[in-house]
C-alpha cells in the first residue's frame, strides 16, 4: 500500500511544478543565504539539529505504528515532511560549512564495494 503512495507519478510531477515555480521567483540558494544572513549561522545550525530530531521522531513513531498495526499514510506524509526541512537545512548547512559532495563520492563508492557492485 504505501509503495503506491511513494511511486505516484502523478503526484510527483505536480509537487515538481510547483518546485519549479518557486524556483523561477529566487534560487533556492539565494532563500537559503538570506536565511543565514537574517538568523545567523548559529541559529541556523541549531534548527538543523531540531529538524533532524524532529525527522528521528517522525522514523521512530513510523516504525511503532509498523510494528503494532496502526501505520496511516499519515505516518508516511510526517516522514517526508521531516525529510524535506532536514533537507532544506543540510543545503544552508553546505553554504555555512562548506561543499561535502567529495566525502559523498567516497562514502558512496565505498558502500558501493561493501556491497560488491
Amino acid at each position: 500500500m504505501f509503495n503506491q503512495m511513494r511511486d505516484d507519478p502523478v503526484g510527483a510531477a505536480n509537487s515538481r511544478e510547483a518546485l519549479d515555480a518557486a524556483r523561477d521567483r529566487l534560487t533556492w540558494n539565494e532563500i537559503f543565504r538570506a536565511a543565514i544572513e537574517r538568523n545567523g549561522s548559529r541559529v541556523q545550525t541549531d534548527m538543523m539539529i531540531e529538524e533532524m530530531s524532529e525527522l528521528t521522531k517522525a522514523l521512530l513513531k513510523y516504525r511503532r505504528a509498523v510494528a503494532d498495526g496502526s501505520l496511516t499514510r499519515q505516518h508516511l506524509l510526517d516522514v517526508q515532511e521531516e525529510m524535506a526541512d532536514v533537507t532544506i537545512m543540510l543545503r544552508q548547512m553546505a553554504l555555512i560549512y562548506g561543499d561535502c559532495t567529495q566525502q559523498e563520492i567516497v562514502k558512496t563508492e565505498r558502500l558501493a564495494e561493501r556491497l560488491g557492485l
